[in-house]
This record gives structure tokens, C-alpha cells and sequence, in this order.
């Protein structure tokens, strides 16, 4: 059901799906319960609802079964950063980041198969 090159294509491309212009504008009590109020978007809003629900399917993987490092990896993989953003926050290598996230990817789908 999960193989390993589907979910890494989901994680890279994931950012491109998300609305980065999603801006939080405080609300006026008097607005709040107005119910012509024209209501905004969610960053992950604008995403397909099967995709949503794989993305949450996959953050509770890598949450359960990766590191506190890999789970990060993955969160900042999921918004976009490439891996030579990875490779400078992390202080390893390109390739280091690569291994990680293949890593990361075989636990959860051995994780998802299981649960």
C-alpha cells in the first residue's frame, strides 16, 4: 500500500499545495459573531482532503517512530525547505540529510503497515 518513492514524491512536493499567503488578522468582538463575515483560509485549507489526510497519516508516523530530529526533518521537509536548507540547519551534508530522510520514510512505512 505505502512505498517508499510515493511517500518521499508526497513529502518534496507537499509545499507546493500549501497557501503561503494565509496571513491570522485579529478579529473585533463585534465581527467575531457577525455571520456575513467573510472567513479565511487555512494554509492547509487549500489542499485536496485526501492528501490532508495522508499528510496527517504521515506526521503521526514519523511523530511516533522518528527521532526528535527526523520528525523535524520531516516537518521542514513537508514546508518546503530543500536539502541544502536541511544540510545548513542540521550541520551535516547534503547526502546526510538524504540518508535521514530515507530512513525516516522506511520506519514509517513499516509503521503504517502495522497500524
Amino acid at each position: 500500500m505505502y512505498d517508499k518513492k510515493t511517500i518521499k514524491q508526497f513529502i518534496l512536493s507537499c509545499h507546493e499545495h500549501i497557501n503561503d499567503d494565509y496571513e491570522d488578522k485579529p478579529i473585533e468582538t463585534d465581527d467575531f459573531f457577525e455571520l456575513g463575515a467573510e472567513v479565511g483560509h487555512k494554509r492547509i485549507d487549500q489542499m485536496n482532503t485526501e492528501d490532508v489526510i495522508f499528510l496527517n497519516e504521515l506526521e503521526l508516523a514519523a511523530e511516533t517512530v522518528g527521532t526528535f530530529k527526523e520528525f523535524n526533518l520531516f516537518l521542514l521537509m513537508v514546508e518546503g525547505k530543500t536539502y541544502k536548507d536541511m544540510a545548513r540547519i542540521f550541520e551535516v551534508g547534503e547526502q546526510r540529510v538524504k540518508q535521514m530522510l530515507d530512513k525516516l520514510i522506511v520506519k514509517m512505512i513499516e509503521y503504517l503497515q502495522y497500524n
